[in-house]
């Protein structure tokens, strides 16, 4: 699936395609069933380091289970936040995390907005308003807080996740999504 190859590039691989428009991928539709994704376009690949890719991970890890304290380790390690910054930047910066994990949390999650996951924990990326509601969040911290650039090597994963949402959406994706965000989070273990 789509969004197997962008864990596989981002956990596993450590490199990251971050142009994910939809023109850039074809589906290779074959007799036998096993239809494939294919990417065409291979000019704004990106490599990541390891011991970034590490931290990111802690951080995603971090948000889908709510554990505060890695998260803010991990926040503080890829300069997301500083030890100075005040407290309701924290705040605001992990409630952002927080959303950004939605797609993968349970059925059952408190946090899970009504109506955009079954019961069999298939996520509704077309129903999903998560775009908006993150983009007013980030509004939130930039209007309240001192400006501060984000790691470089975040704004093309940013750029990609986006995509991804976009494409899932746009196929009317309906998706349990969290084994598959844990099988990879797992294998990372460190």
């Amino acid at each position: 699936s789509f969004l197997d190859i962008y864990f596989r590039e981002l956990f596993e691989l450590g490199y990251v395609q971050t142009d994910p428009h939809l023109g850039n991928y074809k589906i290779r539709l074959s007799p036998d069933g096993n239809d494939q994704l294919v990417l065409l376009d291979f000019g704004a690949v990106r490599k990541y380091d390891k011991k970034f890719l590490h931290v990111y991970h802690d951080m995603v890890r971090a948000s889908l289970l709510r554990d505060k304290q890695a998260h803010a380790k991990a926040s503080l390690e890829l300069k997301f936040i500083a030890d100075d910054d005040h407290p309701e930047l924290k705040k605001l910066f992990e409630e952002f995390c927080w959303m950004t994990v939605e797609p993968f949390l349970t059925p059952d999650d408190p946090h899970l907005p009504h109506g955009l996951m079954d019961d069999e924990g298939r996520y509704d990326w077309r129903a999903s308003d998560l775009p908006k509601r993150l983009t007013q969040k980030a509004i939130k911290i930039i209007r309240g807080f001192p400006l501060r650039t984000p790691p470089r090597e975040v704004i093309f994963l940013d750029r990609k996740t986006g995509g991804v949402f976009i494409f899932l959406s746009v196929l009317g994706a309906k998706v349990n999504s969290r084994p598959l965000i844990l099988k990879y989070l797992t294998s990372t273990l460190h």
